[in-house]
């Protein structure tokens, strides 16, 4: 028999017109484009070329279709790339280029690439999207169905405050380093890095409508795992503590923890706009003359009080103090360090001296 070499066809600087179809019936390359030069420009080159004579923006200046058929027997685009011009102006030229693939059915844009953002997921598919490290398959995990960005894990929690409430950033670790967040300012001066939470009562992203009196600002949750859900043990939490304007936030804040044998916390301290301070009371004493701090369920209730001023009396410990200025309580104008009331009388103080007076209203020592 004759032994037949096969040599490849080449053509070289030919123009077709119409349609070109090549039809091959193995598995290998149908067309191939091969760059002999030697020197650092680009080759081979695969030019896609929209030569209207009247450009215009939106138009598309290539589609690469991968086609199949489906088990019906149709001719079906599994996935293409396309590109189009966004902007056909002359010295601001601006493009863009769509990744499809189908889904149930349909094409849908998996990448979209234009002028001003990257976007992955633009139909809003239920899908991933998973980014893994060297040692993490989840190093970033988005989560399509929860709407989360989860760093460490391939699904989002969804146990948070005793429910199935999840959150749109998690971390998820089974170490030291992995379950760390850590922020970190380098300069060469006196300021460190900031961790800010927000509050604004408008409806849409960045919105700065005024807050209103009693508004949360911002919640800082320790939770811990019962067996079914993460159960709150304590908490810090910031709420205005007056009316806001421009310029102007007072603002208090509350320190809660979990008792024994209770799923829910309780307000253990808080510290108001003004500064005074309560410990085991939500009703802190408060006077312009000076600032308090209430231990206690509060004087109304026959709580004790320890009230520091910035001059005149140092201090005072009570019980059932009617919140007013001390020396008027006291009625007089000497200063004394530590003054003693019950039901709102004065029934002991030291003197400037630090003498001892037991019964105010007789002057005894």
């Amino acid at each position: 028999c004759d032994i037949i070499s096969y040599t490849p066809f080449e053509v070289a600087d030919q123009t077709f017109t119409g349609n070109t179809i090549m039809t091959n019936g193995d598995n290998t390359a149908q067309l191939e484009l091969i760059s002999t030069d030697a020197d650092a420009n680009a080759g081979p080159l695969l030019d896609f070329n929209r030569n209207s004579a009247s450009p215009a923006d939106g138009d598309v200046t290539g589609n690469i279709r991968f086609i199949g058929e489906n088990d019906a027997g149709e001719s079906t685009v599994f996935s293409d790339i396309i590109n189009q011009t966004f902007d056909v102006s002359n010295g601001t030229e601006d493009g863009v280029m769509y990744i499809r693939t189908m889904a149930a059915g349909t094409l849908a844009y998996r990448i979209t690439m234009n002028s001003t953002e990257t976007v992955f997921n633009d139909d809003s598919l239920d899908q991933d999207f998973r980014v893994e490290s060297n040692g993490n398959a989840n190093m970033l995990f988005v989560d399509g169905g929860d709407n989360a960005v989860v760093i460490g894990h391939n699904a989002s929690r969804k146990t948070l405050f005793n429910t199935t409430a999840t959150a749109a950033l998690q971390v998820e670790g089974t170490t030291g380093n992995t379950s760390t967040l850590s922020i970190a300012r380098n300069s060469n001066d006196d300021n460190g890095p900031q961790l800010v939470l927000a509050k604004s009562n408008g409806t849409a992203g960045a919105a700065v409508t005024v807050v209103t009196d009693d508004a949360l600002l911002g919640r800082i949750s320790w939770q811990g795992a019962d067996g079914t859900q993460t159960v709150e043990g304590a908490r810090i939490e910031a709420f205005v503590d007056g009316t806001p304007g421009a310029n102007d936030m007072p603002g208090r804040l509350v320190f809660s923890t979990t008792a024994d044998d209770a799923d829910t916390v309780t307000e253990r301290m808080r510290i108001t706009s003004t500064g005074d301070v309560a410990i085991g009371s939500t009703t802190p004493e408060s006077n312009t003359n000076f600032v308090a701090l209430t231990i206690g369920p509060g004087a109304s209730t026959g709580g004790g009080q320890l009230y520091v001023e910035s001059s005149s009396v140092r201090a005072v410990f009570g019980a059932d103090n009617n919140g007013s200025d001390p020396k008027t309580i006291m009625g007089t104008t000497t200063d004394h360090p530590i003054v003693f009331f019950q039901n709102n009388v004065d029934v002991g103080r030291f003197d400037a001296s630090g003498g001892l007076i037991v019964n105010p209203a007789t002057g005894g020592h």
